[in-house]
């Protein structure tokens, strides 16, 4: 199912960079649809965490007052208050299911339609690099990042304020939202190698420090204490996060190659592509090269736990935005179609290799409808 429907999308997304559509939305919408269809209409037993989140809708159904229900509760308020409306209006967490589902999309087909130059192809890297199953599995996280999905326009017209008001907004269904907030003060600084190693030795300082920083982190963020549980920091048998940050690694070399050829000739970085377009207005490739540089942050601190890895996925619009407009840059036709064939098929390999063999790292294998 899963192979099927990546399939389509890179036929499409060939199809797409060859031919120029003048009706995106409509082909955002038939892209989008089948995912936004498997991710609302799912049985309880299909992501990792949707039983988890079942089991709270129904304990926050038994009080009365939504005050205590936040109170009583681990989660934030925002996705509390939410089961709250649903289960007092004799809602079932399936209805609830199918609006965050939809929420979720709406914000995508947003993003898709305003920034995408492949929609077909953003579609499927979407997909094949299993973001498509986030809203699946860690829903919370989903509703953050659809609220910000939704503002990013804001922070692409450097209302910064305003998109602070999101991230808070967004940090009240899930508290790892706040990881924006360090993008924002990158947003002030010069994207160059030096900012970008400098970045990177940080990390790995992070990285050494261990359980100890995270210790001190979880005193101003008291929810997460538990995760200095052992099993988050035990990672000597889990090579998904060394995957992901060399997949990522190889796809922000590509990313960076592709989109400044040009000044790649001359050993320095596109100071015109990387940096403010006009003192009122941040470029949406600014934006994304940053997000870029804080997915490898996140990915090299995640290598001795399991919790900060995860949150790269909060920046996974860079691959959505970056990815298809690093095949406009290549300007050999033929060169581009190749290259694209590689891509794709690496792409499939890698996301089959994960659904056969670890179905178990996200749970959404059998897959079944909670109609059936």
């Amino acid at each position: 199912m899963f192979l099927v429907l990546s399939l389509i999308y890179a036929f499409v997304g060939f199809n797409e960079m060859s031919l120029k559509t003048n009706h995106r939305k409509l082909l955002c919408f038939v892209c989008l649809f089948p995912a936004f269809f498997l991710t609302a209409f799912r049985d309880v037993s299909v992501g990792n965490d949707t039983i988890t989140y079942f089991r709270a809708f129904d304990y926050v159904a038994h009080f009365e007052n939504v005050l205590d229900a936040i109170k009583y509760s681990r989660m934030e308020a925002g996705y509390v208050l939410l089961n709250y409306v649903f289960s007092h209006a004799n809602q079932s967490y399936y209805c609830m299911q199918f609006w965050i589902s939809l929420f979720v999309y709406a914000a995508l087909f947003f993003f898709l339609c305003r920034y995408s130059k492949n929609i077909s192809l953003s579609c499927f890297v979407f997909l094949t690099l299993r973001f498509m199953l986030g809203p699946m599995v860690v829903v919370r996280m989903w509703i953050a990042l659809s609220i910000l999905l939704f503002a990013l326009f804001l922070l692409e017209k450097n209302k910064k304020l305003l998109f602070s008001i999101c991230v808070i907004i967004a940090s009240q269904f899930h508290l790892s939202a706040l990881i924006f907030f360090p993008l924002l003060f990158l947003l002030n600084v010069k994207l160059n190698k030096k900012s970008i190693f400098t970045l990177i030795i940080l990390s790995f300082i992070i990285l050494g420090l261990g359980k100890t920083f995270f210790s001190y982190l979880t005193q101003f963020f008291y929810s997460y204490q538990g995760y200095l549980d052992g099993k988050y920091f035990d990672v000597q048998d889990n090579i998904a996060i060394y995957i992901q940050f060399f997949i990522d690694l190889v796809l922000s070399l590509f990313v960076w190659l592709a989109n400044n050829a040009v000044t790649y000739k001359v050993n320095r970085l596109d100071e015109k592509m990387l940096s403010f377009s006009s003192p009122h207005h941040l470029s949406m490739d600014f934006i994304c090269n940053w997000s870029i540089v804080l997915i490898l942050c996140l990915d090299i601190i995640g290598l001795n736990n399991a919790i900060m890895n995860r949150l790269s996925g909060y920046f996974m619009f860079a691959w959505l935005y970056l990815l298809p407009k690093a095949f406009l840059k290549i300007s050999n036709k033929y060169g581009a179609f190749l290259l694209f064939l590689i891509v794709i098929f690496f792409f499939i390999l890698q996301f089959q290799i994960v659904m056969v063999y670890r179905p178990n790292w996200n749970g959404v294998e059998p897959y079944s409808f909670y109609f059936e």
